[in-house]
């Protein structure tokens, strides 16, 4: 499938270039018990490398929790010259804690809508788990998303 997923398997969160994401069945019913985050899920068919469909259930896993949390004086972006409170870029990010409600565990930030939001106890469950394909950028960290 890609670079860390060759052949047939397929993650449970799998990277696409459309920015959209597509979560397996297992990973689906976790979100929806342990995120706490309002989900609107669609159902997605997989081809394999041969145009086959992959066997088991996908979905598209619609973030509606979206929070206008980024502190942008100690995070790095590029912001479009029309439209200055959209990132095109994001290359380190940190948040301000008290602009994020505190049950949230799953969230998109406002300036870059692409961009998911994993708090720390979720992604332990995620790991404990074994969700396979999860990416993570500690907070502060240098980054490159487009």
């Amino acid at each position: 499938m890609d670079e860390e997923h060759r052949g047939l398997n397929v993650p449970d969160l799998v990277a696409n270039t459309l920015h959209l994401c597509i979560v397996s069945g297992r990973l689906k019913a976790m979100l929806e018990q342990e995120s706490g985050a309002n989900i609107e899920f669609l159902p997605a068919a997989l081809a394999n490398h041969k145009g086959r469909r992959v066997t088991g259930e996908y979905f598209i896993a619609n973030v509606l929790d979206t929070y206008d949390c980024v502190d942008r004086d100690k995070s790095d972006f590029d912001t479009f010259a029309s439209k200055p409170d959209e990132f095109t870029g994001l290359f380190r990010l940190n948040l301000r804690e008290d602009q994020i409600p505190a049950n949230a565990k799953l969230f998109r930030i406002k300036p870059m809508g692409t961009v998911l939001i994993i708090r720390e106890d979720l992604r332990a469950a995620l790991e404990a788990k074994g969700m396979t394909g999860v990416n993570y950028i500690a907070m502060g960290r240098r980054c490159s998303i487009y």
